[in-house]
């Protein structure tokens, strides 16, 4: 089957971005500290395919994957991102609630002022 020009062009410039971005986690991740790549293993489900790839590799390559205790130190760091998720959930209901109360407080004043307003 033959391919025009224009989608081969297009192929390798998706080829050749991928790539790049590739290049730029792999400068990125080899900056960090193992406590800091254990920390972004542990939250994975964030990252992109490509991150996730680079990340493993960059971890292989400091013997990470094969230590015992990275999976345990994993652990540990899920647990810790859960609960910070939690405190940030009910954080959010309080705000939210407060703006609620707010809220009906404004518009019972309104109310109660225009009452008064019109009962002159």
């Amino acid at each position: 089957m033959l391919r025009s020009p224009a989608i081969e062009r297009d192929a390798f410039s998706q080829m050749w971005r991928g790539m790049r971005i590739a290049q730029e986690f792999a400068e990125q991740y080899g900056k960090l500290t193992d406590e800091e790549l254990l920390r972004l293993w542990a939250d994975e489900e964030g990252l992109t395919e490509i991150a996730r790839s680079v990340l493993s590799e960059e971890m292989a390559r400091r013997g990470l994957l094969n230590d015992p205790r990275s999976f345990a130190r994993k652990g540990e760091l899920k647990q810790e991102l859960a609960q910070t998720q939690q405190r940030y959930k009910r954080q959010q209901k309080r705000i939210a609630w407060r703006w609620a109360i707010f809220t009906v407080g404004a518009v019972v004043a309104a109310v109660a002022a225009v009452l008064r307003l019109f009962s002159r």
